[in-house]
């Protein structure tokens, strides 16, 4: 009866134990993740600038949710019951010992350090290289598998593998390496324990001599002592994954630990309605990852509510940096007092501002449209999760008819529940930018901004989706940022603004530009030829 008892007892013991360690890594691997995310609450030191840096590229942040988190559990759930229960079996064996016997028990734990010591060496040789390369591989992994199709039509998926032998895994020396040294220190281990046993019945031989000591009783404190280092055995099992847990919470709390400079919620809200005026003032800029380079210098314009203002020149000369800092991933540099680069809304600093209101006014249209693994309905919703109430049907399929995207939806089999697949793999390039345009739509944005939307389209794709962008352009008196290579695709807009070396050169009209015969109209007869040849 007693047996059965504790037997159900240490049945729920495991599996509390169990339920424990599992919501650890649940919870650990959500507050991750979070962390992760409100890094993108911006300033211009960090946050957004956080994941330009080569320790925080996707691909490594997803090794650490990966392979770091579950590693958790080895300091946790069962295992740290059982390591619990070890110690307790220790620390009971030894007092047994001392009870029967304390000068033999001295004399078997002199041996202990010893063997903690040759043990944690013999740990430290491989758990570090190990746990770092499983970090290290499932962030290759996650990069490679990212860029498949690239990968398959280079035909480098050798040189992948090899780099993934290369990079992911111990190297063949560090393996022999430390196959030696945990052999060399195996032999030492054992050797140490013979020892152990020679120099506890020397010194119970002498001690019976004595009459100090009885013979059951070396034998009763020695059986304690194998008993003690039995269950030491057990704990330096756990060693290795121990290390290895160690060096995941470090790489997942220094994650966690990080605070924002600045939350997404961080400043005022303001209760009167964004107009969609926006100025720019004395912007200067460099990225963090970047700081000898030099974007914006000085960079001055102010866009007029219910204009569209297209941003063209040369590559690089910070088009679409204008871009991020409207919507806040950077904040421009802090020069002095009296030369602080400032953009506003409706004359409200944008630092003034919270994150959070300043995107809830826009829509953003970019290059590549990043759908979710979702349904076509979800994907354009998810443009107005902030809001308490998800969008309705009716507003969805208003967006999509705005984005010129109802008419391909419903012909699908399964019109809006149609599952787009990984990053919208299922669907051509024009399908996936019209949903991304509905995306931006739903919100009603005051500000829509629109960088190289078409860039990435075919000819005809991008006459399908430049008419949907004219005419959300045109729709409710918003203000529209657009940046386009192609000039043909900004030449219904209201003003053109031409950079040069993160400064404005030329503005106006296009037909005013055209005939000043000036910056523009050198990039208007370069893009003609282009096209030409």
């Amino acid at each position: 009866m007693t047996c059965d008892i504790l037997s159900i007892m240490a049945s729920i013991n495991g599996y509390l134990w169990g339920v424990a360690g599992a919501r650890l890594t649940k919870r650990c691997r959500v507050v991750l993740f979070e962390t992760i995310m409100s890094q993108a609450s911006t300033t211009f030191n960090a946050e957004v600038g956080w994941f330009d840096h080569a320790d925080n590229q996707p691909g490594k942040l997803t090794g650490c949710l990966a392979a770091d988190v579950p590693t958790l559990q080895n300091i946790s759930g069962r295992r740290f019951a059982s390591f619990l229960e070890v110690i307790t079996l220790i620390i009971i064996a030894l007092i047994i010992a001392f009870v029967y016997s304390w000068q033999i028990a001295l004399v078997a734990l002199a041996f202990f350090p010893v063997l903690i010591v040759v043990g944690a060496f013999q740990m430290m040789q491989y758990t570090n290289d190990g746990n770092k390369a499983n970090v290290k591989g499932a962030g290759l992994a996650f990069e490679s598998l990212s860029a498949a199709k690239t990968i398959f039509s280079l035909g480098a998926e050798e040189h992948f593998v090899r780099r993934f032998e290369m990079e992911a895994l111990p190297t063949k020396k560090k393996i022999v390496l430390s196959a030696s040294m945990y052999a060399v220190f195996s032999a030492l281990s054992n050797s140490l324990s013979t020892f152990q046993v020679a120099g506890v019945f020397y010194a119970g031989g002498e001690l019976l001599k004595k009459g100090e000591v009885t013979f059951v009783g070396i034998f009763r404190a020695y059986s304690a002592i194998t008993f003690s280092a039995q269950q030491l055995g057990f704990v330096a099992a756990f060693a290795p994954d121990s290390k290895k847990a160690q060096e995941s919470a470090g790489r997942i709390f220094k994650i966690i630990n990080r605070a924002p400079e600045l939350s997404i919620d961080d400043g005022e809200f303001p209760s009167k309605p964004f107009e969609g005026n926006v100025t720019f003032k004395n912007i200067h800029f460099r990225y963090p990852t970047r700081k000898k380079v030099k974007v914006l210098r000085g960079f001055d314009y102010s866009v007029t509510s219910g204009t569209s203002v297209a941003l063209v020149g040369q590559s690089g000369c910070g088009k679409s940096t204008v871009l991020q800092l409207v919507q806040r991933f950077y904040d421009p540099l802090q020069r002095s007092p009296a030369t602080s680069g400032r953009i506003l809304f409706d004359n409200k600093d944008l630092k003034d501002l919270a994150p959070t209101w300043i995107r809830r006014q826009i829509g953003v249209v970019s290059q590549e449209p990043n759908l979710l693994d979702l349904t076509i309905a979800e994907n354009i919703a998810y443009g107005l999760t902030y809001q308490e109430e998800p969008p309705s049907m009716a507003q969805i399929i208003e967006a999509a008819k705005q984005a010129n995207a109802h008419e391909f939806i419903s012909n699908l089999p399964m019109g809006y529940d149609t599952a787009v697949g990984p990053r919208g793999s299922r669907l051509s390039g024009g399908q996936k930018q019209r949903i991304a345009i509905a995306r931006a739509l739903i919100r009603n944005p005051r500000l829509l901004v629109l960088d190289e939307a078409t860039a990435a389209l075919d000819n005809e794709s991008e006459r399908i989706v430049q008419a949907a962008l004219d005419e959300a352009m045109q729709r409710g008196g918003r203000t529209t940022l657009v940046v386009a290579h192609r000039l043909t695709t900004v030449e219904n807009c209201d003003s053109i603004v031409v950079l040069e070396n993160g400064r404005c050169v030329e503005s106006g009209s296009p037909a005013a530009l055209m005939e000043a015969k000036g910056a523009y109209y050198s990039l208007h007869n370069t893009d003609a030829k282009t096209k030409i040849h």
